[in-house]
């Protein structure tokens, strides 16, 4: 089985981890200079000399991802095979509703389309992504295969950058014998940062982010 590097909802996950252990190392540190200030006067700080102290820390760690530049065409058109595509209806229209089953009970629609094999993906890839202009789902994902047989989805919205695809199992044994506090002199960091450097990655790790 392979890992998809990365799908919206464990990026955004990642991104409220990584600020939430920065708020956490910033209060901590905070905390250490408010008791070395502290002992260094004597006495307890004035609520301006502590405001003095934090004001360093003032600074946030803001998170954003990296979304691909091309749509969902373009996308769709580098793929083997375009298995499937699921996508949720903006809003239920009169039409949708007399075509849907339980209709006075529902609020959302979330339709599935499974395809037969052996389409055109180019003639494919163009009918997606007219009907993504068309009907303007509010999400959606369209489940392929790459040229090896791996199976992934592409979300026909804001489709994270990926620098990466890994095996699971191989992903293991890179990480063995990692040590937290020995990260960067580890292998896999090697590995990682080699990453960076490489031209097929320029667009991602040498894009200009705004102040």
């Amino acid at each position: 089985m392979s890992t998809f590097l990365i799908l919206n909802h464990t990026l955004n996950v990642f991104g409220q981890n990584i600020k939430s252990y920065y708020r956490r190392i910033r209060n901590s540190k905070i905390e250490v200079d408010l008791s070395l200030a502290e002992s260094k006067k004597g006495s307890k700080l004035t609520k301006k000399e502590a405001s003095n102290v934090r004001r360093k820390y003032n600074k946030k760690l803001n998170f954003a991802p990296l979304y691909k530049k091309e749509n969902i065409e373009d996308l769709l058109k580098a793929c083997e095979n375009i298995n499937s595509f699921e996508y949720e209806y903006s809003y239920i229209t009169k039409d949708i509703r007399d075509a849907t089953p339980l209709s006075k009970f529902v609020e959302r629609k979330v339709e599935k389309l499974v395809f037969t094999k052996n389409n055109s993906v180019k003639e494919m890839a163009k009918s997606i992504g007219a009907f993504v202009k068309n009907i303007k789902p509010k999400r959606g994902k369209v489940f392929v295969e790459d040229q090896e047989g791996e199976s992934f989805p592409l979300n026909i919205f804001d489709m994270p950058d990926c620098f990466g695809i890994v095996n699971y199992d191989s992903l293991v044994l890179k990480l063995n014998g990692l040590e937290i506090n020995k990260f960067s002199e580890h292998n896999f960091y090697n590995e990682l940062t080699n990453i960076f450097a490489l031209e097929d990655y320029e667009h991602i790790f040498g894009m200009e982010l705004a102040q």
